[in-house]
């Protein structure tokens, strides 16, 4: 951050600034006294299996979602997995019955030491560890989660730190479980493409209300989230388009330049 302040500052008065979001924009426009804007290009992830069409396929969206994740290198300073664990604890014999036995868990993707995460053994049943997925597997086991949980370990991811698991949900087209504050600082996502975590509401409260949704209810967030990337790549693609035709014509411009004077020389 101190070195793209450094940057920012250096530059010349045509360089534009740019982000990957609402909050992280003002945050540099607010360090460096300069206008900045935000851009969001999304690569549209195609899953092996779309659970948005399972009525196409032998797969029922019961069968096609299942769990919850966590992606992103394993940091304790990153995740606040301690929370997480504490709830899952105060839970854990509903869990493990009924119906969220077969449907409830949270998958761990990234990479790192198990140790950084501190799983309590009680509730290894619940946790699934993926390390270091190749891309489409990586990405298929967020499709094919209920939601992703940012789980953020610092207050800074809301302010002006970009997180992993807003780009993550808007590649795989999984909704977020996601805070008002979330929504407050990511101002590509709205309550149409996300879980709303209200105030008073644990993270695992959210969870076990997603998985007695009604399937209508569930594809109409997930269609939301696919929205929310159309949208994101709509205004990426005006903002870099801009930014090569004004490239385009400066170079132009250059060129004509050194031209006029090459012929005056003569």
């Amino acid at each position: 951050m101190q070195h793209l302040i450094r940057v920012a500052e250096g530059g010349g008065s045509s360089m534009r600034l740019v982000t990957l979001s609402p909050h992280t924009a003002a945050s540099l426009a607010a360090r460096v006294g300069r206008n900045v804007e935000w851009a969001l290009p999304v690569y549209p992830f195609k899953p092996d299996v779309d659970c948005l069409n399972t009525s196409s396929t032998m797969y029922s969206l019961q069968t096609c979602l299942r769990g919850f994740s966590i992606q992103g290198r394993f940091s304790s300073q990153r995740r606040n997995y301690s929370t997480l664990w504490q709830q899952l604890a105060s839970r854990r014999t509903d869990l493990t019955a009924g119906l969220t036995d077969a449907r409830f868990h949270i998958n761990m993707l990234g990479k790192g030491a198990e140790q950084r995460l501190r799983l309590p053994g009680e509730l290894q049943p619940l946790v699934r560890l993926h390390r270091r997925l190749p891309f489409r597997d990586f990405y298929n086991k967020l499709h094919h989660s209920f939601a992703i949980v940012p789980l953020f370990g610092s207050s800074r991811y809301l302010t002006h730190k970009f997180s992993s698991s807003i780009i993550s949900s808007l590649i795989s087209g999984t909704p977020l479980i996601a805070s008002r504050g979330v929504l407050a600082a990511y101002g590509m996502l709205d309550e149409r493409s996300v879980f709303v975590q209200e105030k008073g509401d644990r993270e695992l409260d959210v969870m076990l209300r997603v998985i007695m949704m009604a399937k209508r209810d569930l594809l109409a967030v997930r269609e939301g989230v696919l929205e929310a990337r159309r949208k994101a790549n709509d205004r990426a693609t005006v903002f870099y388009a801009e930014l090569l035709t004004e490239s385009c014509r400066a170079a132009a411009s250059r060129k004509g330049t050194g031209s006029t004077m090459a012929e005056a020389a003569v």
